[in-house]
C-alpha cells in the first residue's frame, strides 16, 4: 500500500484496484520526480493522464498544487481515485476525476480550454498507447 510521501496530507494511506491491472507508481520514483518538480508545485494545475490509484496527482496536491485533475479508464481504478480523494478533503487544492481515454480527456479539457503547469503521463506497459 502506498503513502503521500509529503505535504499536507504526508503519512496517508492510499488504496490501489486490485490485480494488476493497475501499476503504482513507486515511493522512490514519486520523492524523486517531486524533488525534480518542488519549485512548479505551489499553486499548479496539474494533469496525471493514466492516473491508476492517484498517487502521483494527489502527491501533487498534497504538496501544493491548487488543481489535480485525475484520468483513468479502469472503474476500479476511478473508484480507487475517488476515495484517496476524498482522503484528503480539506487539505487544500481541487481535485476532478474523469473515467475516460487519457487522449479524449486531453482534447475535452483543451477545448473547454483548461490548461496544466505539469502533465504526468505514465501509461500501462501493454496499453500500445502512442503519445507521439
Amino acid at each position: 500500500m502506498s503513502r503521500i510521501i509529503a505535504g499536507r496530507g504526508r503519512g496517508r494511506r492510499l488504496k490501489a484496484p486490485r490485480g494488476l491491472a493497475t501499476r503504482p507508481t513507486g515511493g522512490r520514483v514519486r520523492q524523486t520526480l517531486f524533488d525534480i518538480l518542488a519549485p512548479e508545485m505551489p499553486g499548479c494545475r496539474f494533469l496525471d493522464a493514466f492516473a491508476g490509484s492517484g498517487a502521483v496527482g494527489l502527491e501533487a496536491l498534497s504538496r501544493g498544487a491548487a488543481r489535480v485533475v485525475l484520468v483513468d479508464t479502469s472503474r476500479p481504478a476511478v473508484e480507487a481515485i475517488q476515495e484517496n480523494a476524498r482522503a484528503l478533503e480539506g487539505d487544500g487544492g481541487e481535485v476532478q476525476v474523469f473515467r475516460q481515454d487519457a487522449r479524449t480527456a486531453a482534447a475535452a479539457l483543451a477545448d473547454r480550454g483548461r490548461q496544466f503547469d505539469v502533465v504526468y503521463l505514465d501509461p500501462p506497459y501493454a496499453s500500445g498507447t502512442d503519445l507521439y
